[in-house]
């Protein structure tokens, strides 16, 4: 909560509740302050048994999602966030479409 300039309620409250709305601001500053990328905290917030990703189902070795991951760090943070963004639209298609 301190690196992140969040409130301790706040982050408190994410790590209790499973299904939480959060903006992509205060996901990148949560990012920034765990030293890592939005993209990884989506994917490590994911890894449940029923909600494997489409890359997952693809690659058990992960390989695929390892270069993703590295290629997307690479990238300018608006660059990376839109990109984010259009790939959890597209695992929400494959997830429904797995129902």
């Amino acid at each position: 909560a301190e690196f992140s300039s969040l409130s301790v309620n706040f982050i408190s409250k994410i790590e209790r509740t499973g299904n939480q709305n959060i903006s992509i601001q205060k996901l990148d500053a949560i990012a920034k302050a765990l030293q890592t990328s939005v993209i990884t905290l989506i994917d490590e917030s994911s890894k449940t048994p029923e909600s494997q990703t489409f890359v997952n189902k693809l690659s058990n070795d992960r390989v695929f999602l390892d270069k993703l991951t590295n290629d997307m760090k690479k990238l300018p943070v608006e660059q990376e966030e839109a990109l984010a963004k259009s790939f959890i639209t597209i695992i929400n298609t494959f997830a429904k479409e797995d129902k």
